[in-house]
């Protein structure tokens, strides 16, 4: 009897461990992991609605069009949009149409963009022997922007690159056609414009914007870029044929026999002016606070195919909205408190032009959750998902929001053991692979930086960098419909979030958003730390003096960052005196890391240590406070000042990517000085804060950018008492 109990007891031991054994959370349970607002069941409904197949016969079928902006292509895919968007049962699904001529002026610039859709092209060699060299059917990126309709036979001259005048010394290019391996926008402006040239053929291959080396891409035609419809003095355009670096050196090769090589360009294309910049939109209705809008954004423009540039990006915010309205009428997702919008424009231009007819949403809207470029297959492409947060000018808690939900894939997708119900997400007919992607601070402008020009903040979707980018390879086959589905889960999630929390959700989300601002101002504080250790004894102080700015500038971020849940607590008193104890508490713990800073000052520079006095110029710069006159943003700077005098600033050399001085678009110092300016931050105040934000500038610098924007009459410089 004895032995029969104890082997109960053993049984019934062995049992309780197997339960515990099979109850117990896993190391890895998703328990311990955190996402805001929705709830599991609603994360598990929206994988199980998602198609990552969906999104990519979307991306197939914006291929078969040249969608130029403006084009007749484009508007044809602006309409898909807009039908499909109502056959889900989105409301307001319309297009907007806003003139681009020579005299409109959207945030600061016109935008004189003609309609233009290229039907035919031709290239070939007619003497000394007569070879085809390439064709708008074969490859329609071929055809560079603004060519006009022509038929010509006519000597071609090997300039070189052909984007300085010194390429042209001692040739004659008059009619005559000109090969160079220069941006076609500077051989036009060289060649056709100044010297009277024909046309030019260009074998542009950039290396700016990837890791790829031209070299290893012999048969690469990239996007012929930079083209205007016609000179500053009205000259119009001729044409431009793309050809890759193996047909330039066919060409070179036959101008090596010493005859005289002659081609034949013909052009047939449709030029209609003034264009129209478009953008379609349909949004899901808030109920509460309809005003509120978190908006998603993507760029349908870019010649054939695109696909991943940015078809990708396009494709999958129209999946999330038919996701999002059809959970929404099953029950699977209440009504969205806010309203979610659904924007594709044309990059850059029309996103300006329908932000400035929209003032009342720099006002109210919550955040842009941008995709450019978010199908790139990992292996294919050599690409990996990367995610930009909002900037520090106007920082948002729903980039945390979405932060979240980017560790939760890459948690989900990469545990060996995921835990139920989410189980990894993979597509039907995609990849299997883990999740591979980057969060980073603001670097990588894309259409949220226009909207956060204007004050809405914004987020960023790209996987970089393609190698594929900007040429005839970016065709849909180097998509992977398990990162598009990913991406669509990351974003829809968020705005599931962003959309619907409440008081109810303020503490949880107010936890995320300070922890998350520890995170940031740690790696602040090593910034800081790191400037000090990097300095020599001649620049210590100078050293010191930024470290604390880094410091001090960071805790302002972040004291903006809280404050954006203000629209989070509404007129819940509690959760707004939460807010403004843990605000309150952020500035108590300023002192903390700035006690740090002076410690390692102090035992490097030993009795000499000292912050210093303001130097003449910096004293200047806190009494100088630039306001606006006609806010525009570093495309606008660009027209407004000119080539040649924006080429002189010493602000475009401070900044984070690779880009020639006169790619302003692409400069996020610039942006970002631009961004700061909002009639209170003196001279010195904005200098810190982008400073703080990438690399110290010096105030020079921004002191010659004020200047200039002065002199062009885009801001006033008020001087305020010291």
């Amino acid at each position: 009897m004895t032995r029969l109990i104890r082997m109960a007891v053993i049984l019934t031991i062995i049992a309780i461990l197997f339960v515990v054994m099979t109850t117990a959370p896993k190391a890895e349970e998703l328990d311990s992991q955190y996402w805001p607002v929705a709830t599991r069941q609603q994360l598990h409904d929206l994988t199980e609605n998602l198609s990552g197949e969906r999104i990519l016969d979307t991306i197939h079928y914006l291929t078969q069009y040249w969608r130029w902006a403006p084009s007749h292509g484009f508007h044809i895919v602006a309409q898909h949009m807009v039908d499909e968007t109502k056959s889900y049962g989105l409301q307001d699904a319309h297009i907007e149409r806003f003139i681009a001529d020579k005299k409109t002026r959207y945030f600061g610039q016109t935008m004189n963009r003609p309609s233009w859709d290229p039907i035919a092209a031709e290239l070939w060699v007619v003497d000394p022997v007569k070879q085809k060299i390439t064709s708008f059917s074969d490859i329609p990126m071929s055809v560079a922007g603004y060519s006009r309709n022509t038929d010509v036979t006519a000597e071609l001259v090997d300039v070189g690159d052909g984007s300085s005048p010194e390429d042209y010394a001692g040739k004659d290019v008059k009619n005559k056609v000109v090969l160079g391996s220069g941006a076609v926008g500077s051989l036009q402006q060289m060649a056709v414009f100044q010297r009277g040239a024909l046309g030019v053929l260009s074998a542009w291959a950039p290396d700016l914007q990837t890791s790829r080396d031209p070299i290893d891409f012999p048969d690469f035609v990239t996007w012929g870029t930079g083209v205007v419809p016609e000179s500053a003095t009205g000259q119009p355009s001729t044409f431009g044929i793309m050809i890759s670096r193996r047909q330039r050196e066919v060409l070179l090769n036959l101008m090596k026999t010493g005859k005289p090589v002659k081609v034949h360009v013909t052009v047939k294309a449709d030029f209609e002016e003034p264009g129209y910049l478009e953008v379609a939109s349909a949004v899901i209705p808030g109920t509460e606070f309809p005003d509120q809008e978190i908006i998603f954004s993507a760029h349908l423009d870019h010649p054939r195919p695109a696909a991943n540039d940015n078809d990708s990006g396009s494709a999958t915010i129209l999946e999330i909205a038919r996701v999002l309205e059809e959970m929404i009428k099953s029950g699977q997702l209440p009504p969205p408190k806010r309203t979610i919008r659904f924007l594709w424009v044309q990059e850059g231009r029309s996103t300006r032009s329908w932000i400035v007819s929209h003032p009342e949403l720099s006002k109210h809207a919550i955040a842009n959750i941008n995709m450019d470029i978010v199908g790139s297959d990992t292996e294919k492409t050599r690409a990996i998902l990367y995610y930009w947060a909002s900037s520090s000018s106007h920082p948002s808690f729903v980039s945390d929001i979405v932060e979240d939900y980017f560790e939760l894939v890459r948690n989900v997708n990469n545990d060996k053991m995921p835990t139920e119900p989410l189980s990894p997400i993979l597509s039907q007919t995609g990849s299997s692979r883990p999740f591979i992607g980057s969060i980073q601070r603001y670097l990588r402008p894309s259409d949220q930086s226009f909207l956060i020009s204007a004050g809405i903040p914004g987020v960023n979707f790209a996987a970089w960098p393609d190698q594929f980018h900007h040429t005839q390879f970016d065709t849909p086959d180097k998509s992977d419909t398990t990162l598009l589905m990913r991406v669509a889960f990351i974003s829809a999630a968020s705005a599931i979030a962003a959309a619907n929390a409440g008081p109810q959700d303020f503490e949880a989300l107010l936890a995320d958003v300070a922890g998350r601002a520890h995170v940031r101002l740690g790696e602040d504080l090593l910034k800081g730390l790191r400037i000090l250790d990097h300095a020599d004894a001649k620049n210590l102080q100078s050293a010191y003096r930024e470290a604390v700015n880094v410091i001090h500038e960071g805790y302002a971020r972040e004291d903006r960052n809280l404050q954006s849940l203000s629209v989070v607590a509404a007129n819940d008193q509690k959760s707004i005196d939460e807010l403004r104890q843990q605000q309150t508490t952020f500035r108590a713990s300023e002192t903390v890391s700035l006690q740090q800073v002076e410690f390692t000052y102090q035992a490097r520079a030993g009795n000499s240590a000292g912050i210093g006095q303001d130097s003449p110029e910096e004293l200047r710069a806190k009494n100088r406070v630039p306001v606006w006159i006609e806010e525009t943003d570093p495309e606008g700077v660009f027209q407004r000042l000119g080539k040649e005098k924006i080429n002189k600033l010493q602000i475009l050399h401070y900044t984070s990517q690779k880009q020639e001085p006169f790619v302003p678009d692409f400069n996020v110092t610039l942006f970002e000085t631009l961004n700061f300016i909002d009639g209170k931050r003196s001279e010195q105040a904005i200098r810190d804060a982008v400073s703080a934000e990438y690399s110290a500038v010096p105030i020079g610098v921004i002191d010659e950018l004020f200047d200039a924007l002065a002199e062009a009459k885009l801001i006033q410089i008020k001087t305020v008492a010291p």
